[in-house]
């Protein structure tokens, strides 16, 4: 079986990664400026917002990128081995935008004191979003690894 990969996979990672830093950096920022003039009230779930998107987006593309891991996919004549890579990588960052905003969200809610059952959605779609990205990830696995050598390149 031969894999495509190319240097642009590599330098993809590097930008994700360095996106989910600025973000971040933003929520960090944020949350601490918040926390200044907040008069003494505060949450800690708007105040550690920072961390979903560092731990759950920085640190795996980074982590990723210095290994040199690169996205592999077999390219058949339709692609959709690599669309479902693609499909997955999309829907895990959907999971982290979740976690990020139910963070932020409970955080401003537990302010006003009015706590609220509803914010449990986030994690529920959270976990639903990385469930589908892992079968997603899993199933396209699986047809590279059944397809037979895609041929040389010259």
């Amino acid at each position: 079986m031969t894999l495509y990969t190319s240097e642009s996979e590599n330098i993809k990672d590097i930008r994700t990664a360095l996106i989910y830093l600025i973000i971040s950096m933003f929520l960090a920022a944020a949350g601490a400026v918040y926390e200044h003039f907040s008069f003494g009230v505060y949450s800690y779930y708007m105040i550690y917002a920072f961390a979903v998107p560092l731990v759950g987006g920085t640190l795996p593309f980074m982590l990723r990128y210095m290994r040199g891991v690169k996205q592999s996919g077999y390219h058949c004549e339709k692609h959709i081995s690599t669309a479902k890579q693609y499909l997955s990588a999309e829907l895990y960052h959907a999971a982290i935008v979740s976690l990020t905003v139910g963070s932020i969200i409970q955080g401003i809610l537990a302010i006003c004191g009015r706590p609220n059952s509803l914010t449990l959605g986030y994690l529920i779609a959270a976990a639903v979003l990385l469930a589908a990205s892992a079968a997603l990830k899993i199933i396209s696995r699986a047809e590279i690894s059944k397809h037979p050598a895609a041929p040389e390149r010259s």
